[in-house]
């Protein structure tokens, strides 16, 4: 059951230290297990994909080198950056998403340094 499990708990409603009513309500629990094993299976998704990336930044970088254009292109990174923001659910997200993708497109333009031969930040 898509990672809830049921258990049942007795709710006691005390009134002046005597048992006015007793009740069974049926409460939902996170399969701490099989939430693991989820988390388990997107973080190699997002390894996976990850790696992907790197390897059309070696694309970008070869791109690069051949027509003389700048690694760092601030313009583009911001764009980018908007563009990922408009896929979060919530603020929050937001937030995490604009985080991530920063951090994500600064380790992407160090490979391209890397590629190229320049120093981190030559061009920045």
């Amino acid at each position: 059951m898509g990672g809830f499990s049921f258990a049942f708990r007795m709710i006691s409603d005390l009134n002046s230290g005597r048992i006015k009513r007793k009740e069974w309500r049926i409460i939902m629990v996170v399969d701490l297990a099989e939430s693991r094993e989820k988390i388990d299976k997107i973080d190699k998704q997002i390894a996976a994909l990850f790696q992907e990336r790197m390897e059309v930044a070696n694309d970008v970088a070869n791109y690069k080198r051949s027509t003389g254009k700048k690694v760092y292109d601030p313009e583009r990174e911001e764009q980018k950056i908007t563009a990922i923001k408009k896929l979060a659910n919530n603020e929050f997200n937001k937030t995490a998403l604009e985080d991530l993708f920063r951090y994500i497109i600064s380790i992407s333009r160090k490979y391209q340094y890397m590629q190229l031969g320049e120093d981190v930040g030559e061009s920045e």
